[in-house]
């Protein structure tokens, strides 16, 4: 309903073109500047016209030549006569070319540097043909230009920046290129433009704040690109502008309120990137409006009172979540966009696993869920949050309504020789020694991890406070999380939408997550092995080390004792970085010394309600955990001290109703935690194991 996706370039692509192909057909009558006397003959070379100084004419050969000449659409004259100001599309004045418009030519090839030896020239339109290469940097001596259109060609390479010496410039169009890197800076010096058309191109990083400095500036285009970062205020400065579009890039931050003094404006388009914030109220002063483009971003909140001073708008695009409560606000936009306020933004409302887990698998895939049927969706709407892994990608995108199968290639493990530092157990000095990390926000890092939860994939970091993308790209080589993880995103860029054309209404981080092992963490527990998804799931969460590292074993047939249970538990329902207070003068155990290895877990459980010891005053700590008492420990561990379960029906035959464990035990597998140890047995009075214990725990706090 909001959305509409197409982009006026086009259409003045097609006026140019019209425009120049009218110029340039009178171009064999009009642009003849004879010498008196002068009757053209057959060329020879360029040494032998008196038209032109020899080195223009040198580059007008060079042109053709570089370009395939002989099979342009029209060469009327080049290379024919040695009057080159009578050949098609040169124009000559006081001896020197002036004016060269050859567009839609089928121009094949690359622009020569001794273009840059036409220093009169004042109009050069090589637009509509296939052009390749890069521009040349000498075109930066044509300093008399004020016209320069390279539009729809097949160039490539960064633009250069000597273009920032044609002062006299007026319009510069390179649009529907294929031109890389970042705008230039120096683009700020040619404050004669008028028309500054970059649309359509692969240009990336931020926008040049020095482009505030082109106050003649009508049109601005700059849409269809990968730029990032924020929208400069110093656009605010743009006071002629009338034509604005920013749209279909990865711009980000709020939008400027300085954008409010842009009061000539016609046109403005924002659409599609990743803005958020609220709608300035300041966008109430450009009351000659009539096209205003907001949606697929990130903008919240309500609809500012202002926005009815825009009263010669008749296209308002926006997304489907940005709301209003005053009166006069929705009948404003109702009488713009009928309906608006019954429409529903689509959400995702699941990603899971589609295979086992943890995987040792060349190729995993998700299974995507929308909260309705959606359109749009391909392998540019996801993205990878990994670590500990190099080369992921996602490789397909199939399905179709509200769910879709996301196929991922796991990558293979991150051998770096760099000591990395693992976000989820590093210290604040640690911490700060990562570049663009002070004190103030490796505290903050730790506080998250406390308050929250571990991080699960290196991406996550980014939910700080103060740490965005930027920060990001300079950490993430040098980050972990402790193990190999994967795990699919969905960003709403605006581009899934509804069947009615309303974008995805936020983006979606909390989906299942693979553990990625191409080999056993353990020695003695291989990929084989019955519970080794659940062990290394529980290594990687950083819940265990093992019983011995050299070599590095897990002990999976090894008993637990109660002492191993009390911090398995708290690291459980903690996470991996907890440490218990210290056990002060006393464990409350009488078995239990303050200086026992385990004192200060034991005493903490007890203090969360989990356990009241074994006996009167004593805790058992080097006694093993059976499967009856283990189904308590972790039932109250999950759900609180004061929980207690429904009563018994019977559901084993080796724990009859009334069993003293007897709820605890149904209850446990009510829940999925267990399936008891055979056929409709629990075997309670078993010792549980460390490979027992490794599936309890993961299936009891849903580990990854």
């Amino acid at each position: 309903m909001f959305r509409n996706r197409t982009f006026k370039v086009l259409s003045y692509l097609i006026l140019l073109a019209v425009l120049c192909a009218g110029q340039v057909a009178a171009a064999p009558s009009n642009n003849v500047n004879k010498v008196e006397g002068y009757s053209s003959s057959t060329f020879i070379n360029c040494a032998a016209q008196i038209q032109i100084p020899e080195a223009e004419c040198d580059a007008l050969v060079a042109l053709y030549n570089s370009t395939n000449g002989a099979s342009w659409i029209n060469n009327t004259g080049w290379l024919q006569t040695d009057a080159p100001c009578t050949w098609y599309g040169v124009t000559c004045s006081a001896g020197h070319v002036t004016e060269l418009y050859i567009v839609i030519n089928n121009l094949v090839g690359t622009i020569p540097a001794t273009l840059g030896n036409l220093t009169n020239l004042t109009k050069l339109g090589l637009a509509g043909n296939k052009l390749t290469g890069s521009i040349p940097s000498q075109l930066g001596n044509l300093t008399q230009l004020k016209w320069l259109l390279l539009t729809d060609n097949q160039l490539t390479g960064s633009i250069p920046t000597e273009l920032g010496n044609l002062k006299q410039l007026e319009s510069l169009w390179l649009n529907a290129n294929q031109l890389n890197d970042s705008i230039p800076t120096q683009l700020g010096n040619l404050t004669n433009l008028t028309e500054l058309v970059l649309s359509n191109n692969q240009l990336t990083g931020p926008i040049p704040s020095q482009l505030g400095n082109l106050k003649n500036l009508m049109g601005l285009y700059w849409d269809i690109n990968q730029l990032s970062g924020s929208i400069p205020t110093q656009l605010g400065n743009l006071t002629n502008l009338m034509w604005l579009d920013s749209g279909g890039n990865r711009l980000s931050g709020s939008i400027p309120t300085q954008l409010g003094n842009l009061t000539n404006l016609r046109e403005m388009r924002l659409n599609n990137n990743q803005l958020s914030g609220s709608i300035p109220p300041q966008l109430g002063n450009l009351t000659n409006l009539t096209q205003l483009y907001l949606d697929g971003n990130r903008l919240s909140g309500e609809f500012p009172t202002t926005i009815t001073n825009l009263t010669n708008l008749t296209t308002f695009t926006f997304d489907c979540w940005i709301t209003s409560s005053d009166p006069s606000v929705i009948a404003f936009i109702e009488a713009l966009v009928p309906g608006w306020q019954n429409s529903i933004c689509p959400v995702v409302l699941s990603i899971t696993r589609g295979s086992p887990n943890p995987t040792s698998a060349t190729s995993v895939s998700f299974t995507v869920t929308f909260s309705e049927p959606v359109i749009g969706v391909n392998i540019a709407n996801f993205s990878l949050g990994v670590s500990g892994i190099t080369g992921a990608s996602i490789t397909n995108v199939s399905g179709s309504g509200i769910t879709y199968i996301v196929t991922v290639n796991t990558g293979i493990p991150n051998n770096s020789s760099i000591e990395l530092i693992n976000i989820n157990t590093a210290t604040l000095a640690e911490l700060d020694t990562l570049p663009g990390i002070g004190p103030t926000t490796a505290q903050k890092i730790i506080d998250y991890r406390t308050l929250n939860r571990p991080f699960l994939v290196i991406q996550d970091i980014m939910n700080v406070s103060g740490i965005g993308p930027t920060t990001f790209e300079n950490i993430k080589n040098l980050i972990t999380v402790g193990g190999s993880f994967l795990r699919l995103d969905v960003v709403a860029y605006g581009i899934i939408t509804d069947l009615a054309l309303n974008p995805l209404g936020a983006d979606f981080t909390s989906g299942e997550i693979y553990t990625v092992i191409k080999s056993p963490t353990f020695a003695d527990t291989p990929l084989t092995y019955w519970a080794n998804s659940y062990i290394e799931r529980l290594y990687y969460a950083g819940i265990t080390g093992g019983c011995t590292t050299v070599p590095l074993n897990y002990c999976p047939d090894s008993t637990v004792t109660r002492a191993q249970m009390a911090v398995f538990l708290l690291k459980g329902m903690h996470g991996s970085g907890y440490t218990p207070p210290a056990v002060g003068s006393s464990t409350g155990f009488t078995d239990v010394e303050t200086y026992y290895w385990a004192a200060a877990w034991i005493k903490q459980l007890a203090t969360e309600g989990i356990t009241g010891g074994c006996g009167a005053g004593i805790y058992c700590p080097d006694a093993t955990v059976t499967r009856a008492q283990m189904a308590i420990f972790l039932l109250k561990t999950k759900h609180g001290s004061s929980y207690s379960p429904p009563n018994a029906t019977g559901i084993f035959t080796d724990v009859p109703v009334g069993y003293w464990a007897d709820k605890w035990i149904e209850q446990l597998a009510s829940e999925g935690i267990t399936g008891g140890c055979g056929a409709g047995i629990y075997c309670p009075d078993a010792d549980v194991t460390r490979a027992q214990m490794a599936v309890f725990l993961v299936k009891t706090f849903n580990l990854p």
